[in-house]
């Protein structure tokens, strides 16, 4: 019904969209040379976001849905493309592979998993501005790279961090953690400058 158009990106789009795929995306195979990728999000830059990165490759389905949880709307976000897109199907670790051979990739990479599952903190602290950049994800074994890809493109950010173990209720939805949800966190005020104009 939809053309599907073939990916036709840099290797950075590619490193992009996998940091997106490995925070906040599903994938699957619908069938034979096509490719599902879908998300949910109650924030309307998160449904922009995803419909400026797909519809160019493949028509942009959004449905909203009721979360009896949380009693608010979400948008259920899907799009099926080209099975060019297969990359974001590979195991995490044969991407993180292809990824590490080169900063720019990484970069985009990081940038990706940050528009997924990043945080910008800014308040006050000790009489000063204090702004902090953070990764959160369930996976360690995610985050632990991250951390060291940071360091090595000049950061010095806070090694992983239990921020909610699971059982943990949401204060105000009181919604129950599954999983132990990590963190990893740039709190220099200089490096979390110049981290925004990366990630």
């Amino acid at each position: 019904k939809y053309e599907r158009k073939p990916f036709s990106g840099t290797d950075e789009d590619k490193a992009y969209l996998l940091g997106m795929r490995h925070g906040d995306l599903s994938a699957s195979t619908p069938w034979n040379g096509a490719v599902k990728i879908s998300t949910s999000t109650t924030h309307p830059a998160m449904a922009e976001l995803f419909a400026s990165l797909f519809q160019s490759s493949g028509h942009v389905y959004q449905y909203p849905r009721y979360k009896k949880d949380a009693h608010t709307y979400e948008w259920n976000l899907s799009t099926i493309v080209d099975d060019s897109f297969s990359f974001v199907l590979m195991p995490h670790v044969e991407c993180w592979g292809w990824v590490a051979r080169s900063e720019s990739t990484i970069f985009a990479y990081l940038s990706g998993l940050f528009d997924a599952e990043g945080s910008v903190g800014i308040y006050r602290n000790a009489g000063t501005t204090a702004l902090t950049l953070t990764f959160y994800n369930t996976n360690l074994e995610l985050l632990t790279l991250v951390h060291s890809w940071l360091n090595r493109v000049g950061y010095n950010p806070l090694r992983p961090y239990l921020d909610k173990p699971k059982g943990f209720r949401s204060p105000g939805f009181h919604i129950e953690m599954k999983k132990d949800y990590w963190r990893v966190m740039i709190a220099a005020f200089e490096e979390s400058q110049i981290g925004r104009a990366h990630v």
